[in-house]
Order: C-alpha cells, then structure tokens, then sequence
C-alpha cells in the first residue's frame, strides 16, 4: 500500500466517522456540521477568487456565501413564532440591507476593480451557499427529518468518489475532459456508477426510507451530478492555477475538493426528492 494512498484512505475515516456522528445525532447537529463544511469551502472559494488576505472584505465574502444556510437553520429550528416572522418579508429586506451596506462600503473604500468581491462573492452564494442551504429541507420526510435518507445520499456520493478512484486508477484510459481534469476517466466513472447503484440497493434495505426504484434514481443522479460538480470545481481551480483548493484533508487537498460532488448533486437530488413527495 503506498503512502498516498494509506494517507487518503485514513483521511476518509476519519471524515467518513465524523459526518456519521454528525448525521445521526439529530436535525440541528446536522445542520450545524453542514454549516461548519459550507463555512471552511467558503473560505477556500474565498482563497481562489480574492486571495489570502484577511480583512473586511473577506468577512463579507464569506457571510455572504453562509446567509442561504443560516436563514435555512433558522426557518426549521428557531422559535415557532419567531421563525414565521423572519421567514417573510423580513428575511428579504435584511438580505438587501446586507447588500446594500456592502455596496456603500465599496463606495466609501474602493479597491481598483470596482465592487469586484461584492460579484464574486454571489458566485459563492449561489455556488455553495444556495445547495447547503437545500439539503436540511430536502431530508426532511413528512416534515420529519430522516438520518437515514441524509445519510444514504452523502454515502452515494462516496461510494462514487472511491470507485471512480479505484477503478479509474486500475483501469482508466479514456480521459473525459484531460484539458480539465486529467485524472478523471470513462473507465472509472463507470466503476463508480456502477458501484453506487450496488450499494443503494443495501441503503434501501438498511433505511425504511425511499422505495428501491427512487434509490437507484438517486444513486444515479449522485453520480452523474457528482462527476460534473467534481469538473466544475478542477475548471475553476484551473483557471485561478491551484492544484487544490485547500491543504486541511491530508490525501484530498481542501474541503471543496471533497464536497465539490456533494455541492452539485443536492440542487437535482433535491428537485427528484420534490417530485416523488
């Protein structure tokens, strides 16, 4: 076994045990741990676009990509009365007091390029803020939050990433995008497709949640969704010249480089969970 490979491998342990604990412990505890992952790929979304500096405009960027979240916490978990107030017209005029402030901000300090963080900065709202911001709602089954149905989806996700991996190391030839991402192979998306389409059959069977049909649907918009975010994600570090967004998962590179499927794959899971409801 070769260093790399036992560094990533007890990496994903690690991640695999604490997003486990997250999951199961509860609708709060999950949103919270959610929050904390949208958080850290902010910051590195953060490092790509304006650079390393910390200041107020980096603040900003940041709550700004976080505010789908925390408005999303509020509505399922704050107060009864408290939450059907500010889910009206209060959370939309707070969002445009947010706006507007940092718009008269950059006014009274401008930077060379004219609100230049302030558009960036909606690029990581709606990139990663708006899909965290999804996922407690789409978990939620007769208004009931489901571990099982969270936990099934996320383990998709990896059971797509580790067979991709394995297979497309062993096996891979045929390049998808080599411009983009040179790693990624026909070969090995297959693998990982056709693994995770295994294992939603024992998800189905382990969770009284979903019918087999709808899993296997999801296994395979997880997987197809998961390999475009994953693209996505190497065309933009391609562009800004990074190899990986971040350097806090030894074996994995950042935090966006491991939840840049996830990302992608909630919006159209989510929009299949709202059809069959």
């Amino acid at each position: 076994m070769t260093k790399p490979f036992l560094q990533r491998t007890i990496t994903a342990v690690f991640i695999v045990g604490i997003m486990t604990a997250g999951i199961l412990s509860g609708g709060m505890t999950s949103w919270l741990l959610f929050l904390m992952i949208a958080g850290l790929c902010l910051t590195e979304l953060k490092r790509l676009l304006i650079g390393n500096k910390l200041n107020w405009r980096a603040a900003m960027f940041i709550f700004t990509g976080l505010i789908p979240c925390l408005t999303g916490g509020f509505i399922l978990y704050a107060p009864p009365a408290m939450a059907g107030y500010l889910t009206s017209i209060a959370l939309t005029t707070l969002l445009a007091l947010w706006v507007f402030i940092w718009i008269l901000a950059e006014l009274l300090f401008p930077e060379k390029k004219p609100y230049a963080t302030v558009r960036k900065a909606f690029f990581g709202f709606f990139y990663i803020g708006l899909p965290f911001s999804i996922l407690p709602f789409m978990v939620q089954i007769d208004g009931t939050y489901s571990a099982g149905l969270l936990f099934g989806f996320v383990a998709l996700i990896w059971v797509f990433d580790s067979g991709s991996y394995v297979v497309g190391t062993t096996f891979g030839r045929t390049k998808i995008m080599p411009a983009v991402s040179p790693g990624k192979t026909w070969e090995g998306a297959l693998g990982g497709l056709v693994s995770a389409m295994a294992i939603s059959v024992l998800i189905y069977r382990v969770f009284d949640v979903l019918t087999e049909v709808d899993w296997l649907v999801v296994a395979v918009l997880t997987s197809v969704f998961g390999l475009l975010g994953d693209l996505v994600e190497s065309s933009l570090k391609r562009h800004y010249q990074w190899k990986d967004s971040g350097s806090l998962l030894p074996g994995h590179g950042g935090m966006l480089d491991r939840f840049d499927s996830l990302i992608f794959a909630i919006p159209f899971t989510g929009a299949y969970l709202l059809f069959i409801a």
